[in-house]
């Protein structure tokens, strides 16, 4: 072999060797979950939410979001047994009889109710029932209040579980609550709902099922000024809320 090529083969596997060994530095380990939260990979200590090194051994790892299966469960919106229950319930009362009764109770037009009835299920939206639409509004079509049209439950998306360790929701969901402080007092309180709605609308389009979902305010408690003062519900509260009443009136209601 030429002395040249030897040297440019030489200089190949010298390169080669070094990028390989590099490789190996930089493919570090992902952080370890549990229900406890996040662990080091080595040590197995608790580490602190999207961190990359351990405090205890020191070791570096990468940041991943939780697996499904030790993600939280959320209890936002009707469990399994809970949708088999709503079934038999209406089919004891009667499909017109339980939305003429929900019409009522909630105060909103029958055919909505019985829509409501219609979609509900496991991950569904508990407010509008997974319709998407505002059932109490006067409008023909309005978008849900609490989902914005999604239909599932914002808490898990509608898989039954709320995505945990997400980086990015939890950067936007600080970054929200700065944006919703920084909201004059004076505004005109249609400005300050167009606005509240805007920004918890844009959170949801790019966050829906996370934890961050979960803890997001009900915009619309935050649109008086004074009320801001104040500890404003939780959106998927909002929705367990209307479907525990929605529950509770088809439980106690008496059959044909």
């Amino acid at each position: 072999m030429r002395p040249e090529l030897r040297w440019l083969v030489m200089t190949i596997l010298i390169v080669g060797v070094l990028l390989a060994i590099s490789a190996l530095a930089l493919d570090r380990p992902n952080v370890i979950w549990s229900t406890d939260g996040p662990a080091c990979p080595a040590c197995r200590s608790e580490v602190a939410f999207h961190a990359n090194k351990c405090q205890g051994c020191a070791t570096d790892f990468d940041w991943t979001i939780a697996p499904d299966d030790v993600s939280p469960i959320s209890n936002h919106s009707l469990s399994r047994l809970e949708a088999d229950e709503l079934r038999e319930h209406i089919e004891r009362i009667g499909e017109d009889a339980a939305a003429q009764l929900i019409a009522r109770k909630l105060e909103i037009p029958e055919e909505r109710a019985k829509a409501y009835l219609e979609s509900l299920a496991r991950g569904r939206c508990g407010f509008c029932g997974g319709t998407g639409d505002d059932l109490g509004s006067t409008q023909e079509t309005k978008d849900c209040p609490v989902c914005f049209g999604d239909e599932n439950c914002i808490a898990s998306g509608g898989t039954g579980h709320s995505t945990w360790g997400d980086e990015a929701a939890a950067r936007a969901f600080g970054r929200l609550e700065q944006e919703i402080r920084a909201l004059s007092p004076r505004l005109p309180k249609p400005m300050r709902a167009s606005e509240l709605e805007r920004l918890v609308r844009a959170f949801l389009a790019d966050h829906l099922g996370t934890t961050q979902a979960a803890r997001l305010p009900f915009w619309q408690d935050l649109i008086h000024a004074e009320a801001s003062e104040n500890t404003p519900r939780r959106a998927a509260d909002v929705g367990r809320a209307r479907l525990d009443l929605v529950m509770t009136f088809l439980r106690n209601a008496d059959g044909p």
